[in-house]
């Protein structure tokens, strides 16, 4: 098996040191892979945290004394959605408390054009990227895809 991997279109793609590392970890036990794979999780949950954290210092929206306002709430689906705005700047987060991933869900977002800045989900963090892919949406009804358990954040950029 390990020459047909070395065959296979994507190995073949990854970049040199991808595929070192793809070779060591194949050849680990159990018990190390375990380890390894525990470690890349708790990366991706402290590059989440270090981007959450970077995305605050950015603006003032992010500030104590922004002025935060609920926009859309769903107490079957767990589904919760909020502004914040302080100056010119304004936020969209919307969140999932539900274990599901909502594909295209439908909401009324405030008015403007919002950029997905942020996905929770996203896999820099471990995550499946179920999200936006950094797309502009509209304000009004629209539809956007909601990671389980997780949150997105938009910019308004117009």
């Amino acid at each position: 098996p390990v020459d047909q991997a070395r065959n296979d279109p994507q190995f073949q793609a990854l970049k040199t040191d991808e595929k070192a590392f793809l070779e060591k970890y194949r050849g680990m036990g159990e018990a190390e892979r375990a380890q390894v794979d525990y470690d890349a999780k708790r990366w991706g949950t402290y590059r989440f945290y270090q981007d959450s954290l970077a995305l605050r210092a950015t603006s003032p929206a992010f500030d104590a004394d922004a002025e935060v306002k609920r926009v859309y709430s769903h107490n079957e689906n767990a589904v919760a959605a909020f502004t914040r705005k302080k100056g010119n700047d304004e936020f969209l987060v919307v969140t999932s408390f539900n274990k599901n991933d909502f594909s295209r869900y439908g909401m009324d977002l405030p008015p403007g054009r919002w950029q997905e800045v942020m996905n929770s989900d996203g896999g820099k963090y471990g995550g499946d990227n179920f999200g936006n892919f950094g797309a502009t949406v509209n304000g009004g009804n629209s539809q956007i895809n909601i990671p389980g358990g997780g949150l997105v954040v938009f910019k308004r950029v117009g």
